[in-house]
């Protein structure tokens, strides 16, 4: 995966994900408040749609 991809798959997760408003990475920072969100099912459901959509439109 690409930087740029991944800063589309970030981009998708802090627009759909609540508790990812004030992260900018998706890495492990060995904190259990940083590294484990609450995410409701319908933003996963979201996410993981739109991250389809867009693995989808690269090909």
């Amino acid at each position: 995966m690409t930087n740029k991809e991944l800063e589309k798959i970030i981009k998708i997760a802090r627009e759909n994900i609540v508790t990812m408003e004030n992260r900018n990475d998706l890495e492990r920072h060995f904190n259990n408040e940083e590294d484990f969100l609450d995410i409701a099912v319908w933003e996963l459901k979201t996410v993981l749609l739109a991250a389809y959509e867009l693995g989808r439109k690269s090909k």
